[in-house]
């Protein structure tokens, strides 16, 4: 005989399939924000003319990719993350200002798509990931300061990922 089931206490606390289905139903709302928020920031990095900021960060990202430290071997007037993560890039990707740019759009992308998942996971709103992506993607500081050879995006994706583990599940 089969053992006595409360089906409405089921059917209100998902188990670990029922979370896992809630984020697959996420999947295509965030990945066309993603393509989206990438085409515009892309565009933007790549049509923005150079700040005199960006050489030096691409500098400290190719000296230590070739050995150096920061703050021993050369001055680094920031935390030493950003030139280690582009250090990575150069390594892979060679020196080139483009790829550096484009790695920073990819960045700026990463962070506008957490920011829908935050408003999408506490709404379930698709149209509601949407306008947050957008607003914070339009913002004036977003798209002149986060597509750029800049550790802003990085500090950016840091700053709303904390958030976004921080805040509990609505």
């Amino acid at each position: 005989m089969a053992p006595d089931v409360d089906t409405e206490t089921d059917a209100e606390t998902p188990g670990f399939a029922g979370r896992v289905l809630a984020r697959l139903e996420r999947l295509p709302v965030l990945a066309n924000i993603a393509v989206v928020s990438a085409l515009f920031f892309l565009t933007v990095a790549l049509r923005t003319p150079i700040d005199v900021d960006e050489g030096f960060y691409a500098l400290a990202a190719e000296l230590v990719a070739h050995g150096k430290t920061p703050y021993a071997d050369f001055f680094y007037p920031q935390a030493p993350l950003h030139p280690y993560l582009l250090a990575g890039i150069v390594g892979i990707a060679s020196a080139r200002f483009v790829v550096l740019r484009v790695a920073s759009a990819l960045l700026a992308t990463a962070a506008t798509t957490l920011v829908a998942h935050a408003v999408h996971r506490e709404t379930r709103s698709a149209a509601g990931a949407f306008a947050a992506a957008t607003l914070f993607a339009a913002h004036e500081l977003s798209w002149q300061w986060l597509p750029t050879v800049r550790p802003y995006a990085l500090g950016a994706i840091c700053a709303i990922g904390a958030l976004v583990v921080a805040t509990p599940l609505g």
